[in-house]
């Protein structure tokens, strides 16, 4: 998700150009511009924001088997509070070239323990995750189910154990996502 993010949040870095001409310095800064530029225009032909859903925001891009529409989030609270961890994300994504709409997975920022479960909860229902490296997945005949819930409820709670036993609470805010979803239904319709 980074590399998303550094498209729309580029850091620029300034070069020091020490005993060279300033003409020099001036044509290697109208060139690194330029393919600033380039490169935003190249990103903004691929990626589509589709918007900003209270706590939850929405894109699409191309991949090679067609487009694809995500919505993202952060959670709210993490615990505990003292681990580090890479980034954390809750997903829904559909991929109409795949016939797949409404796949929910998570990027917890650390690997997960395969021994261990991983689990989503949403008001009283619960549902059992599958982790892979650092993300978790729903079992596909459960996506429709936890979408619906999400968009049911306000608060989500993943839970997540570490290949070092650390077990992790991640609370979301749901606000937004049914917005969001209905944003994801008309770029990438069934």
């Amino acid at each position: 998700m980074q590399a998303f993010e550094s498209k729309y949040f580029p850091e620029f870095r300034s070069a020091t150009f020490q005993n060279g001409p300033l003409r020099l310095a001036l044509l290697f800064g109208a060139l690194a511009v330029i393919g600033c530029l380039g490169t935003a225009q190249q990103a903004s032909a691929q990626d589509v924001v589709l918007g900003a859903f209270n706590d939850w925001k929405a894109h699409s891009y191309q991949e090679p088997e067609g487009k694809v529409c995500n919505m993202w989030s952060r959670p709210i609270k993490s615990e505990p509070s003292n681990v580090r961890r890479g980034d954390i994300y809750a997903f829904i994504t559909h991929r109409p070239a795949l016939k797949s709409w409404s796949a929910v997975s998570f990027q917890l920022g650390y690997p997960l323990s395969t021994s261990e479960e991983v689990s989503v909860q949403i008001g009283n229902e619960k549902f059992r995750l599958i982790p892979e490296g650092e993300a978790a997945f729903a079992d596909e005949s459960d996506d429709p189910k936890i979408a619906a819930a999400m968009r049911r409820g306000n608060r989500m709670v993943v839970r997540g154990v570490s290949t070092r036993g650390t077990r992790t609470i991640d609370t979301y805010s749901l606000s937004g996502v049914t917005a969001g979803t209905k944003a994801l239904n008309s770029a990438c319709p069934k």
